[in-house]
């Protein structure tokens, strides 16, 4: 993408402003930032948006998801796999699963550009060809695993039943291999979507530089990363305003997220009644998937995570200084949909069965409401 020598553009500006405003109208392929038309109240919101919300949930993924390829080692390496063993790796998906939902409140970008996301969360699964590459004599180190044969829910399915973890008496050589090199292309799809945001100026653990470079990843978003992208609209052709800044995180971000939420994942195998359509059923950690997906708009929306949280430059203050009737009406239709998912009975795919359920036809008509007001704050920007 065309960069400016900046250095000579600032003497340019600053000697000749009249002559660049006269005609930067006329050169419609110029990206150069045009300070005066940068809103500092919108800066401030991008900027802490990602510091405080982004940024910081890709880094506990990434230490939580090599804390997971960890704890798989230790089995892997271990000559009779135990037990112990199997739980802890068990209990680290769990924690390494939290910070993933937590960031589908922004899943466009890399997450989306490169596939990253199927590859890391693709449902359903193909169980056939799981199931055919564990009973073949094909080396599992060497395969190239597709997006519905590797991720959270390929692992999910090896280590869980029924909501616990498997009997260790049941892994097979070939499973606990699989579950190996399937944690393995996690942990790498995962370092990549971290370094494409922060870029590869921020590459400074030992460990991730010798995986990237030792697995050959490509990190497309070169120094600076996506992030810096967001930051300075105009310098890049995708994003020439703030505004498109502010929409593609409300539509495809918040918006994108509270829908799906509502009509597919909680949608779709209600209607089907489908038990096989719930996504995380292995584990039964299906419910704090859901709700964990409308705290990432919480936090993306309030300013970051309640402990780190500054509501002052947060979207929600940008619309209440706009409109303060509607930054209420989101407000509590978040609250709202996070409660109507805690009430379902969990599991949640014992109840899919059912018939019709009033709790879950609550969770989708809160949703359906908050995705609805989340739209209606393109109208303040």
């Amino acid at each position: 993408m065309k960069k400016k020598n900046w250095l000579v553009m600032s003497l340019f500006i600053s000697s000749m402003a009249f002559v660049v405003s006269s005609c930067s109208d006329d050169n419609n392929n110029d990206n150069t930032v045009d300070d005066s038309a940068m809103d500092p109240v919108k800066a401030a919101l991008i900027n802490d948006y990602i510091d405080l919300t982004v940024l910081p949930t890709y880094d506990d993924m990434k230490a939580k998801v090599w804390d997971l390829m960890d704890a798989v080692t230790v089995m892997f390496e271990s000559g009779t796999a135990t037990q112990d063993q199997l739980n802890a790796i068990c209990a680290a998906w769990r924690n390494a699963r939290e910070p993933w939902e937590l960031s589908e409140g922004f899943l466009y970008g890399p997450a989306a550009n490169y596939s990253i996301d199927p590859s890391l969360d693709s449902w359903p699964l193909d169980q056939v060809n799981i199931e055919a590459l564990l009973n073949s004599s094909q080396n599992i180190a060497e395969q190239t695993f597709a997006q519905d044969n590797s991720g959270f829910h390929t692992l999910e399915y090896l280590i869980f039943l029924n909501g616990n973890p498997r009997d260790i008496s049941s892994i097979s050589s070939r499973q606990k291999e699989y579950i190996y090199y399937v944690t393995k292309k996690l942990l790498d799809d995962t370092v990549r979507l971290w370094a494409e945001w922060h870029g590869e100026k921020a590459i400074s653990d030992q460990r991730d530089a010798e995986l990237i470079e030792n697995d050959e990843i490509t990190i497309a978003g070169g120094e600076d990363g996506f992030a810096e992208l967001l930051r300075n609209p105009n310098m890049y052709q995708k994003y020439k305003t703030q505004n498109q800044v502010l929409e593609e995180i409300i539509d495809n971000g918040l918006c994108n997220i509270a829908n799906e939420v509502g009509t597919q994942k909680i949608g779709n195998p209600y209607r089907e009644q489908d038990v096989y359509a719930v996504e995380s059923w292995y584990s039964f950690n299906s419910l704090d998937d859901y709700e964990n997906n409308i705290i990432s708009i919480e936090n993306s929306y309030l300013g970051g995570p309640a402990a780190t949280r500054k509501s002052e430059t947060s979207m929600s203050a940008y619309v209440a200084s706009k409109n303060s009737d509607l930054d209420a009406e989101i407000t509590k239709a978040i609250s709202d949909a996070r409660k109507a998912i805690r009430d379902i009975p969990a599991p949640f795919r014992d109840q899919v069965t059912k018939g019709k359920v009033a709790t879950i036809d609550t969770a989708m008509d809160k949703l359906a409401e908050l995705n609805k007001s989340l739209e209606k704050i393109k109208s303040v920007l």
